[in-house]
């Protein structure tokens, strides 16, 4: 049985390989830190219609014991990750994160060229669209502590050291302890 599970996985028939390289296989955005108010997870989801595909996250509850016991049974993964990116955006370009931001790298590198972290802080807000679908997941997870999604709204909790660990893994030449 096992090497007949390995050669259907090693021939790579076109069928296979077009699933495993549909949209729904890129990284969700939101993996591990979307949650419904009720603290229930939401997953990653996806449906498909013709060449159409809808993605979502689904509260895990929904799964487990009834959408009815819900009060956020499913959304739309678009809308949610474009609220939480739009956020993230803002965030970046905030006078006052980019001054915490600052004086994190600074107290942590005294030779730090502020304008050097300026400029890295600044260069993300123009390229976002132009990162991979990994590297933009790479930085909601660095920066983003929980998203909760309710009937009424959205929250976005930030991590606190996200910004250091997004200026140090954008800065490869600097070596911030």
């Amino acid at each position: 049985m096992w090497e007949q599970a390995q050669a259907m996985l090693g021939r790579g028939e076109p069928e296979q390989r077009a699933r495993q390289n549909r949209p729904s296989r890129a990284p969700a955005l939101l993996k591990g830190l979307i949650f419904a108010d009720d603290g229930w997870a939401m997953t990653p989801g996806a449906t498909h219609k013709g060449d159409k595909v809808y993605r979502y996250y689904v509260n895990t509850a929904s799964m487990k014991i009834g959408k009815e016991a819900c009060s956020v049974s499913r959304v739309p993964a678009g809308e949610i990750e474009a609220a939480v990116i739009a956020q993230v955006r803002k965030v970046l370009q905030a006078p006052e994160v980019m001054s915490q931001a600052i004086r994190e790298v600074v107290a942590l590198d005294p030779v730090a060229d502020v304008q050097e972290v300026i400029t890295t802080l600044q260069s993300i807000e123009p390229v976002w669209e132009e990162l991979f679908p990994a590297e933009q997941a790479r930085i909601i997870q660095l920066l983003v502590a929980r998203v909760t999604v309710s009937p009424t709204g959205l929250r976005i909790d930030m991590k606190t050291a996200g910004m250091r660990e997004l200026i140090q893994s954008v800065m490869p030449a600097r070596k911030v302890a």
